[in-house]
């Protein structure tokens, strides 16, 4: 059958596979040049999927984190929607790969798909906005802006110190989120590990923020860091090793 043999194509494509090397890389610079031209997407610097996954589960989310609500049903509902958000980003992984077989185009529909999942470009410009205002003593609305959106942190009455750290936590949460597991994953398992992935960081970002969250949050927390444990120490590794390389770090 038709469908049986797209579905074996599907779970072969998720084994680890060479060529995906030279995609992953393509895929950085892309994201990189694109995001330093283009800057942040209204404002918020985080992968274009994550946009998606707030468009689509955000106000369920927020009508389903009622607060009030008993600790234990919040973590009940958090664990229902998560597995929604999850097959969801199954679906979507799914139907990507298997335009990308149908129609390669030198792996063309697959870099893309995977670009999708990565941002860098425009948290540099975020971070170089602040550094140029800090320079200047001119820390404006502005200057910061984005760096508030994309923590969903509201910096409006914080000191240029607070607004400094923030942005230095952006940058580093960015790097192993939105950079280093997607590649991860998608150099061990392909599209649907990336999707899967970006999609439980989209929801932690969205409703699981240490400290503050209500219990709603719990699982999507709980998940990203499952799959984010080996990514993101092969992130503080190489954030370490560039240190040596960067004055004053």
């Amino acid at each position: 059958m038709p469908i049986m043999e797209a579905l074996k194509a599907i779970l072969s494509s998720m084994l680890i596979d060479p060529d995906r090397f030279p995609v992953a890389i393509a895929a950085i610079l892309v994201v990189t040049i694109l995001g330093m031209f283009r800057g942040a997407l209204g404002g918020n610097a985080q992968p274009f999927f994550w946009h998606i996954i707030d468009i689509l589960y955000g106000r369920l989310g927020d009508k389903l984190n009622k607060a009030g609500r008993p600790k234990g049903d919040l973590i009940f509902r958090g664990f229902v929607f998560s597995i929604f958000v999850i097959i969801t980003a199954f679906m979507i992984g799914s139907a990507l790969k298997l335009l990308s077989l149908i129609y390669p185009y030198w792996y063309l529909m697959e870099g893309l798909a995977l670009c999708l999942c990565l941002s860098s470009g425009t948290v540099m410009v975020a971070l170089g906005q602040l550094y140029k205002a800090l320079n200047k003593k001119k820390v404006t609305e502005g200057a910061y802006y984005t760096i508030a959106r994309s923590t969903r942190t509201n910096l409006a009455q914080s000191d240029d110190y607070t607004i400094t750290r923030v942005g230095m936590g952006m940058i580093l949460k960015s790097f192993d989120k939105a950079m280093v597991a997607p590649i991860i994953w998608y150099l061990i398992t392909g599209i649907i590990g990336v999707y899967i992935y970006a999609a439980l960081a989209a929801i932690a970002w969205r409703f699981g923020k240490e400290g503050s969250n209500t219990g709603f949050g719990d699982t999507p927390l709980a998940l990203e860091r499952l799959m984010g444990f080996i990514p993101n120490a092969c992130s503080a590794v190489l954030i370490s090793l560039a240190t040596l390389l960067t004055p004053t770090a």
